[in-house]
């Protein structure tokens, strides 16, 4: 019950303090919202002819420093086929095959070193 009786209360006072605000008109409150999308548009086309003028700076000057990159020839490349499986390969000389076997003609017995 004290919680519903505080409630009431505290809805008493905001409902008391709202009264005593100072709302502006409507003409205050177009004038207002306008002079804000107004800075917002201003500041928004600032900084898109800041950023078109300084690209064409550094394309004017910077830019033409630098090296071009060069170009790449792409005569000899081959399309490849769009299936995995159907890539031609060009044949290769035979290896030798690996049998696992260990050539021991050169080997060396190894050598304990006893305790004195």
């Amino acid at each position: 019950m004290k919680l519903i009786q505080q409630t009431v209360e505290y809805l008493h006072a905001v409902r008391s303090e709202v009264k005593k605000v100072s709302w502006p008109s409507k003409r205050d409150t177009l004038r207002y919202a306008s002079l804000v999308i107004g800075i917002g548009v201003a500041t928004g086309l600032f900084f898109a002819l800041s950023d078109y003028g300084f690209n064409q700076l550094f394309e004017a000057t910077i830019y033409k420093w630098a090296k071009p990159a060069q170009e790449i020839q792409l005569d000899n490349v081959k399309e490849l086929p769009l299936t995995p499986g159907a890539v031609q390969t060009e044949p290769t000389a035979p290896t030798t095959p690996d049998t696992g076997t260990i050539d021991l003609n050169d080997a060396k017995p190894i050598e304990t070193p006893t305790n004195q």
